[in-house]
């Protein structure tokens, strides 16, 4: 990619001060202008609370005559050091990625985003925007918008398209992805992750030639520093983590159990009932532990099949990141098994670009169990049925 920005994977797990390292930064450099993005508003508090030396932004309905998106455009072009979630960080037009160049802004993106995604459009419809010359799809199979009078019902894809941002795919599937020249706009990126060589923002560097370098964090003297990348694997966690393993367990053992055609096939079945008495069981019975302090999670579809007593309040959504909401749970329950989605696996894969499975389902798995007390190192119960997901997690933990 031409004349893109310097990209700074700061890569460590949770705790080890990757929020801090930012919030430091971001006081000391008093003459740059800052956009920080992350997933929750919770983080938005803290950053504002922590950045004495900063006067944030954050984009507000109304001000922005009911769209906080329009109060984000706003907020860019005057050159305020801006704040936001990842949920507006998207389908930017063009007039604010070039604010964004002008105003010479720093991005620090706390987390990666979800940077690949289908679009809930029907095939029936994409041949209409097509037939009356709305878009059309070149050779690549990109998606161009046209038609600039157009104002209907699919305005919110123009700037997405506009952009370059999307694909017309197997015949009938658009794709929307991040767009990709925000990173000639911004002067300097710093992505706050861990694992990212398995997370599909990683990938979609990869397939868009984006340059990146690999950095940890060390602290000294109770100041956080980008030092040289460390590789940081489980063994550290591994006395801390408590794996149950018994009977409960058999639910889980073929390859594909608890991933989500598993549940898809299971939800009218007795299988879902036992993964639900399994579940009690082993808060109630296995970990004999306080209500407040259980944490489990399933497929969101399904969530209601597989609340119990003694834990329903505790579910905590299987893609959470960022928040320290959770961070006095100890007993755990991790009922799923996860594997990246079909369709934009392969469109991928038609790209030339082949996703490693088992790191990624790894990466989000442990994103998950960080939300608990171990991110404060910790001990923890956890009850992990999937055998393809409990096997990750141990090899995880034994390097």
């Amino acid at each position: 990619m031409k004349n893109q920005c310097k990209i700074t994977v700061v890569d460590a797990p949770c705790g080890y001060g990757k929020t801090s390292y930012a919030i430091q930064y971001m006081n000391n450099e008093l003459f740059e202008r800052f956009m920080y993005i992350t997933p929750f508003l919770s983080e938005i508090d803290r950053v504002i609370k922590n950045c004495d030396n900063r006067e944030f932004k954050r984009p507000n309905e109304k001000l922005g005559k009911g769209s906080k998106t329009n109060h984000f455009y706003e907020l860019v072009k005057e050159g305020y050091n801006v704040i936001s979630t990842h949920s507006l960080f998207r389908g930017l037009s063009q007039e604010v990625i070039n604010d964004i160049r002008e105003g010479e802004y720093i991005l620090i993106l706390d987390e990666v985003c979800d940077v690949v995604e289908q679009i809930p459009i029907s095939k029936r419809d994409i041949q209409i925007l097509i037939n009356e010359k709305i878009i059309e799809i070149d050779e690549e199979n990109k998606a161009h918008w046209i038609d600039d009078t157009y104002e209907g019902k699919f305005s919110s894809m123009k700037n997405p398209i506009k952009n370059g941002d999307v694909y017309f795919f197997n015949n009938s599937l658009m794709l929307w992805t991040f767009p990709i020249n925000i990173f000639t706009a911004f002067k300097e990126v710093y992505i706050l992750t861990y694992m990212f060589k398995g997370q599909v923002q990683r990938y979609y560097y990869d397939l868009n030639n984006v340059e990146y370098e690999y950095k940890s964090i060390d602290k000294i003297d109770s100041k956080y520093n980008l030092c040289e990348y460390q590789e940081i694997n489980g063994s550290k966690y591994k006395d801390l983590i408590h794996i149950y393993e018994g009977k409960l367990n058999a639910i889980g053992d073929k390859t594909t159990a608890l991933s989500k055609s598993w549940y898809d096939k299971s939800s009218k079945k007795e299988l879902m009932k036992k993964l639900k008495n399994n579940t009690a069981n082993y808060f109630t019975h296995i970990v004999k532990g306080k209500g407040k302090f259980n944490m489990w999670t399933c497929f969101e579809d399904y969530k209601q099949q597989c609340k119990g007593k003694g834990y329903t309040n505790g579910f905590v959504p299987c893609n959470s990141r960022a928040t320290n909401e959770y961070k006095d749970k100890t007993n755990c329950a991790y009922l799923i098994n996860r594997y990246y989605k079909p369709t934009i696996n392969n469109f991928f894969v038609d790209k030339g670009v082949k996703i490693d499975e088992d790191i990624w389902s790894l990466s989000e798995l442990i994103q998950w169990l960080f939300r608990s007390a171990i991110r404060e190192e910790k001990e923890i119960n956890l009850y992990i049925p999937s055998k393809r997901m409990r096997n990750l997690l141990i090899i995880w933990l034994d390097k």
